[in-house]
């Protein structure tokens, strides 16, 4: 295709993330911005920048995840973030974010991981079904 990069820019879409509080701040002069299509916060940056690294729905943080998305409605700009599980997304949501992606890999990853390791657990969660050092325990012999 000789004229790649021009056809290539015109279905490009720019998504420019805000993840301190420097940055929501400035939505609006960000949004501004010629060939800024949407914005997207980024919850787990937002939260260490304010002070409260990993507690995603700390009312400061989501104080400001509403008012973003607030201002972004004003400026008529899509807004976005992601959310850990079905009920923060259901907030996000509620607060008026355009498109919320559900979970991180890494997210989904260690869910996953947590999920295998609790299935191999015995139901009076002493001891793992299996184990190297012992082997795999069954009804009749313990291990």
């Amino acid at each position: 295709m000789p004229d790649y990069f021009k056809a290539a820019n015109k279905t490009v879409g720019v998504v420019v993330q805000l993840e301190t509080r420097d940055a929501i701040a400035e939505l609006e002069a960000i949004a501004a911005v010629p060939g800024v299509d949407a914005l997207f916060v980024g919850p787990g940056d937002l939260s260490g920048s304010l002070g409260h690294p990993g507690e995603l729905t700390h009312p400061a943080v989501m104080t400001l995840m509403d008012q973003a998305a607030t201002r972004a409605r004003a400026v008529g700009k899509p807004i976005g973030t992601v959310g850990g599980t079905p009920e923060v997304v259901t907030r996000y949501r509620a607060m008026g974010y355009d498109y919320v992606a559900v979970a991180s890999d890494l997210g989904l990853l260690m869910r996953g991981a947590q999920a295998a390791v609790q299935a191999l657990r015995t139901s009076d969660d002493r001891a793992q079904v299996h184990t190297l050092a012992e082997g795999t325990r069954t009804e009749t012999s313990g291990y």
